[in-house]
């Protein structure tokens, strides 16, 4: 029994062994893949900037609507004026164009932090839409990779991008931490959050990017 019990262990430790040279190993197919995640973190990070930007241009369009809510219409008046004084006489389509326009602007005034949000709304489904065909470019850049990569792979070299890679990602944390830390309280508190993951968002794409090339370099492609 005793015999038994010390081969079954010398066998876990082979494959353990084993295991781990297999894990250390880089072949194409790893470093492609590898290529494609960081790809799409960088992508990933690029949808939420912006999303960030489409909620604060929804903010910057509420902030507006407050304040030109009592001269709006009369504002709209006075373009719409202003607007037939540039159309020759009897120009009926370039007055039936002013006329349009008012009707849209006096809608806008009646309906601002509405229209606000279906802009952001209209935002926020072209940064998905621009997401969704950033990820099938990152498919193709590991297709291209397959294709391209010859082994072996420098496994040091693999290494060293992926150490490179989580150490700018770190920094990019504690920015974002130094950066709230100075954020004011009260109500400019909460968009001075979300500018400052804004930043850590845009430093984390930085990093992917610099991880797809320093990959890319280490099998010998161009992403």
């Amino acid at each position: 029994m005793r015999k038994l019990s010390g081969m079954f262990f010398a066998a876990l430790l082979g494959a353990l062994v084993a295991g781990w040279a297999t894990a250390d190993a880089h072949t194409c197919r790893s470093v492609c893949n590898q290529i494609r995640r960081a790809c799409v973190h960088s992508e990933q990070a690029t949808r939420r900037v912006a999303r960030a930007d489409c909620t604060e241009q929804r903010d910057l369009c509420r902030s507006a609507c407050e304040a030109n809510a009592e001269t709006c219409p009369a504002d709209c008046e006075s373009a719409h004026q202003a607007c037939l004084g540039q159309c020759a006489e009897g120009d009926t389509t370039c007055q039936e164009a002013c006329s349009t326009n008012l009707e849209a602007c006096l809608d806008d005034c009646e309906n601002c932090r509405s229209n606000c949000n279906l802009a952001r709304r209209d935002c926020l489904d072209l940064a998905q839409a621009s997401w969704l065909e950033a990820r099938e470019a990152c498919d193709g850049s590991r297709t291209t990779c397959r294709e391209t990569c010859v082994d072996p792979i420098d496994g040091e070299c693999v290494r060293d991008c992926r150490d490179a890679s989580r150490a700018c990602a770190r920094s990019a944390k504690q920015d974002e931490k130094q950066c709230k830390a100075t954020c004011p309280r009260g109500p400019e508190r909460r968009p001075c959050f979300r500018d400052c993951r804004r930043q850590k968002d845009s430093a984390l794409r930085a990093c992917a990017d610099a991880e797809v090339l320093c990959l890319a370099g280490c099998a010998g492609v161009t992403p």
